[in-house]
């Protein structure tokens, strides 16, 4: 499938547009409530899909990682996996919060993306230390009930969000007792509000130019069906699995320490999903990584006794 072109002069400033839904006023921090993130992405994910960047996801070429690709799928990590201490924490928070931290752990599940090709620090941090893989990614045609979880991360010198982390202990606290005992709430001010808190980060991320998928608890563990509301829940409840479809792969570029069976594997299942393969080496003049089309040898399959 021949891959979109991107005109970056045309392109909408999609960040810029999210940071307007969180500073309307620049001598006061805003609220922002979900229906504003939903209005967002009614406004303009959904209408300009054709403008959305590339979205690279640098990780180890592991079996999960692998399998994933092969079954065109991502894996949601809890929040509390992710590599910022700050995580979830756009905004100001006291000693319970603090002491309690590993319970919010859960509260929110995330996958995140970059919209840099080929980036020296990402393969650093994410790429298994060059010896992992990159996936490109062309959401241009992503569902639209997904499309309600995707965000560019906006970034700020100081927590940005209004916001209680204590009544947020306290609902899901509530909520997973509740679930365990197979008793969804059937209402949907259980932890309302907190997307917000995963799409602001420390400038100090800046280069990473992240975009993420957001699902929170409740999203994960009820099914809109079970939520009632006088609106139209159906878009926010459309999650339940850590382990979504996820069929926007378009290309694969492999670290340059990658081992030469594990680059066969990665091709032979490429090719059967028609994306194409890319390994990268050392430019000779240039600190930065240079990519060419990989030379497929033939079938391999590693983890056929898996």
């Amino acid at each position: 499938m021949e891959k979109r072109k991107i005109d970056i002069n045309s392109q909408i400033n999609f960040r810029k547009r999210l940071q307007e839904y969180f500073t309307a006023n620049k001598d006061e921090d805003e609220y922002v409530f979900d229906s504003n993130l939903h209005n967002y992405v009614q406004d303009f994910i959904i209408p300009n899909k054709k403008d959305l960047p590339l979205l690279y996801r640098y990780s180890p070429a592991d079996y999960n990682n692998i399998r994933c690709l092969e079954e065109q799928k991502l894996y949601l990590s809890e929040a509390g996996r992710m590599n910022d201490i700050f995580e979830g924490l756009a905004c100001k928070i006291n000693d319970t919060v603090i002491k309690n931290l590993e319970e919010l752990y859960d509260i929110a599940y995330l996958k995140s993306f970059s919209e840099n090709k080929n980036d020296i620090l990402m393969w650093s941090h994410y790429g298994d230390n060059f010896s992992g893989m990159c996936v490109e990614y062309d959401i241009c045609e992503i569902n639209n009930a997904l499309a309600f979880h995707l965000f560019p991360v906006i970034y700020s010198n100081k927590r940005c969000i209004k916001s209680s982390l204590d009544i947020s202990l306290k609902e899901l606290s509530t909520l997973k007792y509740a679930i365990k005992n197979r008793d969804c709430p059937d209402e949907v001010d259980f932890l309302k509000d907190i997307m917000a808190l995963f799409i602001c980060k420390s400038k100090e991320w800046e280069k990473e130019a992240e975009w993420r998928l957001i699902v929170t608890y409740l999203q994960m563990h009820c099914d809109y069906d079970e939520v009632e509301d006088g609106n139209d829940t159906q878009k926010h409840y459309d999650i339940n699995s850590q382990r979504i479809n996820f069929p926007y792969a378009k290309a694969v570029y492999l670290g340059p320490k990658m081992k030469s069976h594990i680059k066969d594997h990665i091709a032979f299942i490429c090719k059967t999903l028609k994306v194409e393969v890319f390994e990268t080496s050392l430019s000779r003049n240039f600190y930065k990584l240079e990519a060419t089309k990989y030379p497929y040898k033939g079938e391999e399959n590693i983890y056929e006794n898996n």
